[in-house]
């Protein structure tokens, strides 16, 4: 119950999984005189373990929990049987490959000054810009220590989007945010699935994507009693309908 909800992502997911591998752990030492609740234990224990074990057909699992500075590797280390974790960190840079730059040309930023710089400057100045590359964003963000929970009260996307975070991590920020945004369960796209199934209706068949997509935003919507802008200005359900409307007609949509 506690992932279903529309503001959990997905690096609850394998915590929320350990906690229950452990709570069925425990109870097949209990009940294990008991052949009653045992093999329903065992059959639950058993099905938990086949999902747990699929979410290593993709590092966004770990990967989100990774991009969580509350918990990083430190959790999984501590966690883990120490077999999975090379793996684990190989699906997690593999998947880091397809958001860092691929250029390894560095360009530096110089000061403005009387007098140019001589060639030795400009060296320095390139070596210590290598140093400090995109490419290693990941390593210098796992080497960073971890984030105190308390000092994150809205959650790891918050974090990511705060300026220092998007200055030194620019690259890896838009990992953090592709993969903290995923809900941690399908609940929430099912029922959007099952909305727009029945906005296409047989005699709204040729609805574009894009305006399929505005009705169900606008549907969601109906669903906030109150529209708080970023002015601090609060608006009523029909105002904010309104105030949306507009905003789409005037950008052509």
């Amino acid at each position: 119950m506690a992932t279903q909800s529309s503001s959990t992502t997905l690096e609850n997911c394998l915590p929320a999984m350990d906690y229950l591998l452990g709570v069925f752990e425990e109870a097949k030492v209990r009940y294990k005189d008991d052949p009653f609740m045992a093999s329903r234990v065992n059959s639950v224990w058993s099905k938990l373990d086949k999902y747990y074990t699929k979410t290593n057909d993709s590092a966004a699992y770990i990967a989100a929990l990774v991009l969580d500075p509350c918990m990083k590797w430190e959790y999984i280390t501590s966690t883990w049987q120490p077999e999975w974790i090379p793996d684990a960190k190989a699906l997690v840079v593999q998947l880091w490959k397809k958001y860092r730059p691929t250029s390894t040309q560095i360009e530096v930023i110089q000061e403005p000054k009387q007098q140019p710089l001589n060639a030795f400057t400009t060296w320095k100045q390139q070596q210590s810009a290598r140093r400090a590359d995109h490419i290693d964003e990941y390593a210098r963000y796992t080497r960073e220590p971890l984030v105190p929970q308390d000092y994150i009260k809205q959650g790891a996307c918050s974090w990511w989007l705060e300026e220092r975070q998007q200055r030194l991590y620019p690259n890896l920020s838009r990992m953090a945010l592709d993969m903290l945004t995923i809900p941690a369960m399908s609940a929430a796209p099912e029922r959007l699935f099952s909305s727009a199934n029945i906005t296409i209706s047989d005699r709204r068949n040729r609805l574009h994507g894009d305006t399929t997509e505005a009705i169900e935003c606008l549907k969601s919507w109906r669903k906030i009693k109150t529209i708080r802008l970023e002015s601090g200005l609060e608006l009523g359900l029909e105002s904010g309908l309104e105030l949306g409307l507009e905003s789409g007609l005037e950008s052509g949509h």
